[in-house]
């Protein structure tokens, strides 16, 4: 059995930030997860990735009642169920302890969440249920983020393909953590580190483009030169002011 106390809003916004990178067909059930992982550090790790985007948060741990190190896997339904349950006001400052806290109890069948923090209106909601499987497959997702930012970041001119749907993915991430979303291109990979804030990490898998996609959006590219204005022309909105000085 294991016991840790964590802040209701880290739990929140790691769930929120983590669970678009879940897979969402569930007849996939390797990939229709969220990964919980209570080791010997100060935070618990949270993590999905549906094989071509991952993403990693982190909760910090304010107080063990008994941990013992422990992986188990939340299904996209019991996420959801418990950002639903779990609603709770702002804390009060967000250097100090939390004011809303939750006990989360990972027993050998089955977890407990309880709402701990004696707050009028939300102390003592509880959400229980089995736990599902935890494949032994399932892929080493803060291994993959380690291997990937340890690699050398590429500098170039080379543009990025990128389906939309997996940047999508980690919208909720800068909604959670009130963040932009940084995006790192690294050499030998096609895959880009992603960074929101302090507590989000994640990678997202580029396009695969042929050699004749590359070649026609190269004529693309040179077409919207041709129709585009000179670059160095005067703009047509320009005042004799504005010509004077780019002239200088």
């Amino acid at each position: 059995m294991t016991t840790v106390v964590v802040s209701t809003h880290d739990l929140r916004n790691a769930l929120r930030a983590v669970l678009p990178c879940a897979g969402k067909r569930p007849k996939l059930t390797l990939h229709h997860r969220v990964r919980l992982e209570i080791n010997d550090g100060p935070n618990v790790l949270i993590y999905a990735t549906d094989g071509y985007s991952a993403a990693l948060a982190i909760v910090s741990v304010w107080e063990d009642r008994h941990r013992d190190p422990i992986i188990f896997d939340l299904s996209p339904a019991q996420v959801r169920a418990t950002l639903e349950i779990f609603e709770a006001p702002a804390d009060k400052a967000a250097d100090d302890e939390p004011d809303a806290i939750l006990q989360i109890e990972v027993l050998d069948n089955a977890f407990e969440i309880t709402d701990v923090s004696g707050l009028p209106g939300i102390d003592g909601r509880h959400y229980g249920d089995p736990r599902i499987d935890v494949p032994a497959d399932y892929p080493d997702v803060p291994h993959m983020l380690a291997r990937l930012r340890a690699s050398q970041i590429m500098v170039g001119d080379d543009p990025i393909d990128m389906v939309f749907s997996r940047i999508a993915d980690f919208r909720a991430a800068t909604s959670a953590y009130s963040d932009s979303l940084r995006i790192t291109p690294y050499l030998g990979t096609r895959s880009y580190g992603i960074e929101v804030g302090e507590s989000f990490i994640g990678m997202v898998r580029a396009f695969n483009v042929n050699e004749d996609t590359r070649a026609r959006r190269a004529e693309w590219q040179q077409d919207w030169n041709n129709r585009l204005p000179d670059p160095e022309s005067t703009p047509r909105n320009a005042t004799p002011a504005d010509t004077k000085e780019q002239t200088r």
